[in-house]
């Protein structure tokens, strides 16, 4: 069993699948960035617009969508009977799946820092030494706080994953401690080391902040300069390698859903015919009603979280720009690491205090924590709070650097100004839904017992093989999520 594996075993494959994930997909987000960003290349705009449209799909859509296209039926077996064959071939496979599946949110940080860094100085060192000079000494030298936040976000992301390494039986921390929980043969060591990492995290975004505040200003208008001066060798062949990169880890697992959702397997007599069609197709979208009260469940789930974030969210807010503008960065800071502290804490920790505070109590407790939502939906507090608390500090931060000198010389209220923080109070509030809706680690084992959700069904389903109602499924998810990414966009050129 995967609760008896040793602690320095555990921590071996967990420094392997989060440092891999986060390494690869900083890797091919910078170079998608460069391409997009700093180069221009032809067709940037659609490239960009394709991978950002993926950025609030769940991660099991993912792990699906990957499984339909390398399971049990297809010509690469990439399931759980080769993984316990080969453990190294399981780690490669999560670290795939993993990066693929978080490349959308690491290429948006990056881009978000590649564009903050297309200043005067880039230009002056774009005439003077070129392009990739330019890049490397001014580009990447400011971004550098933004790329260790990003390259952070990541590793944490994936350390606090169960449902990749749930799914090739890959003992990390986290996988480790959700079964010694679910079998209830918790052991000390796991849990004080699950708590000392979060701390570390916590401690280091601290100080990234401190270093990133000072770069947080106001709009920086990117520089179409270097699209001008770039050699078309240059342009061809960073866009060659983004457009590959785009095709092998958007397009593809995109492409083996719909092939799923559509692929028949009849055998007549001693043969066997494999066929696909368009109405079948639509037959596995038609079929996603049966999902309906598990999506029902989601979303109520999903509502509760949110309303609940945006009360958290609002407090801290406050609480970090109240008083003297002297100690508005430290109290910033002290808040921050503590959300990131929570945001960092693995899932199975998180339902282990839950359930001895008010799963495991009688009395109006036990009910509270058996028979209603509230055990899920405070679970969820410790990835929702952290996103939108984040974004809405980024956007005051931002206001308070620009405009916090002339309201102080007219006196006017800071709060009267709410209107800075409207757009991105609708991307955090958004973005926490989405999240609320795709998480699963975070209360898969204080569920109450007649309560499934979306995320837990498409869970399950993953361990036997993808059919079509199940590409179905992940198609319709994936067709919502980008709706949302492509109304929150539209509504910010607004």
């Amino acid at each position: 069993m995967l609760w008896d594996t040793p602690a320095f075993d555990a921590s071996l494959h967990s420094l392997y699948v989060s440092l891999g994930t986060a390494t690869l997909c900083l890797l091919l987000s910078v170079v998608l960035a460069f391409a997009t960003v700093v180069v221009r290349i032809p067709g940037g705009r659609l490239l960009r617009a394709a991978i950002l449209s993926l950025v609030l799909v769940p991660l099991y859509v993912q792990a699906t969508a990957w499984s339909a296209g390398f399971g049990d039926q297809s010509i690469l077996r990439w399931n759980q009977v080769t993984a316990a064959l080969h453990p190294g071939y399981a780690i490669l496979a999560c670290i795939w799946i993993q990066a693929a599946s978080w490349l959308p949110l690491g290429f948006l940080l990056v881009s978000i820092a590649f564009e903050r860094s297309l200043h005067d100085s880039f230009r002056l060192a774009l005439l003077e030494r070129g392009m990739v000079s330019a890049f490397r000494k001014v580009v990447l030298r400011n971004s550098l706080p933004w790329l260790a936040l990003a390259w952070l976000l990541i590793a944490v992301l994936t350390t606090n994953d169960m449902v990749v390494t749930n799914l090739f039986r890959v003992p990390t921390w986290t996988e480790t401690l959700y079964q010694q929980v679910q079998f209830q043969k918790t052991r000390t060591v796991p849990m004080v080391g699950m708590f000392v990492y979060a701390v570390a995290i916590a401690l280091m975004t601290g100080v990234t902040l401190l270093f990133l505040c000072k770069s947080i200003r106001g709009e920086v208008e990117s520089d179409s300069l270097g699209s001008s001066l770039s050699p078309r060798s240059l342009k061809w062949g960073a866009g060659s390698l983004a457009w590959c990169i785009a095709v092998c880890f958007v397009g593809l697992p995109i492409l083996a859903l719909v092939i799923k959702a559509g692929w028949q397997v009849v055998q007549i007599g001693d043969t066997i015919e494999r066929t696909w069609s368009l109405r079948t197709v639509l037959h596995s979208l038609l079929a996603t009603r049966e999902f309906l009260p598990e999506l029902q469940w989601s979303l109520a789930i999903s509502l509760y979280a949110t309303l609940l974030a945006i009360a958290i969210a609002a407090v801290a807010i406050v609480v970090a720009f109240a008083g003297s503008r002297t100690s508005i960065l430290f109290r910033s800071v002290c808040l921050a690491a503590g959300f990131v502290f929570c945001f960092a804490l693995p899932g199975p920790l998180v339902n282990w205090s839950i359930q001895r505070c008010l799963v495991d109590q009688t009395g109006w407790l036990g009910w509270i924590g058996n028979d209603t939502l509230a055990a899920p939906v405070l679970a969820l507090q410790t990835r929702c709070a952290p996103i939108l608390f984040g974004s809405l500090w980024i956007a005051a931060w931002r206001w308070e650097q620009r405009f916090g000198d002339l309201l102080a010389l007219d006196g006017s209220w800071r709060w009267a100004h709410w209107r800075a923080l409207a757009r991105p109070f609708c991307a955090g509030v958004t973005a926490v839904f989405f999240v609320s809706f795709a998480n699963l680690e975070s209360y898969l084992l204080v569920l109450p017992p007649s309560v499934t959700p979306v995320s837990m069904r498409m869970f399950e389903l993953l361990h036997y093989g993808v059919q079509n109602q199940d590409a179905g499924l992940a198609l319709s998810l994936v067709a919502v999520s980008v709706l949302a990414t492509y109304g929150l966009s539209w509504r910010g050129r607004r």
